[in-house]
């Protein structure tokens, strides 16, 4: 997706992890710092829910909530920061990998539910353009700056996202909650503007 921001904020927000009943440190932060910085662009960067009922991975014995549960809380929660957000922000989801869950879960027992209503997140919160990434100022000097809920993955998926993307580019995925100002040599100059970006 691509978006052009001449003047003013993007807020990027990753891995909340929604869960009913729950509101997690994480998650307060960043609805207070929508109502605090009042952001042109609000930027959810994936994995806004869990999902584990539906993982692919083996259920154990602790209580998880059910899809439904957990799109409801999600629901409440997102439209607390939109109500939060000035008239006019520009809202986007780039999905997770926990996100995508929920389609593929449809995607792979039940192909023949494509484009049927409800199968799709953005059929339940149409106030967040859905994207895989979102590509800011590409093309404007200065560099494009490219936000993707994951691009290299491990351990060392921060140091492999600076060398491998050639722009620059915030990730989140591994549920780190912090800033790590990285640089290979392409990007030396952009490192002069690097106190001007908030997370």
């Amino acid at each position: 997706m691509p978006l052009e921001l001449k003047n003013g904020t993007i807020l990027v927000g990753s891995d909340l992890h929604i869960w009913p009943g729950q509101e997690s440190t994480c998650l307060r932060a960043f609805k207070k710092f929508v109502g605090d910085i009042k952001p042109s662009v609000i930027i959810l960067n994936g994995d806004v829910m869990d999902f584990p009922r539906i993982s692919r991975h083996p259920q154990n014995w602790e209580k998880a909530p059910d899809p439904q549960e957990e799109i409801e809380s999600a629901q409440d929660h997102l439209a607390d920061i939109v109500q939060r957000s000035k008239r006019g922000t520009q809202k986007f989801w780039t999905l997770g990998n926990h996100d995508a869950r929920l389609e593929a879960l449809y995607a792979n027992s039940t192909p023949q539910m494509r484009g049927m209503k409800g199968v799709h997140l953005s059929d339940f919160f149409a106030a967040w353009q859905k994207a895989m990434s979102v590509m800011v100022n590409d093309g404007i000097e200065g560099g494009a700056t490219m936000i993707k809920h994951r691009y290299k993955g491990g351990m060392n998926a921060t140091r492999a996202n600076t060398l491998n993307a050639g722009v620059s580019v915030v990730t989140g995925h591994l549920h780190c909650q912090n800033v790590r100002p990285l640089s290979d040599y392409r990007c030396l100059p952009l490192l002069a503007k690097a106190d001007r970006f908030v997370n």
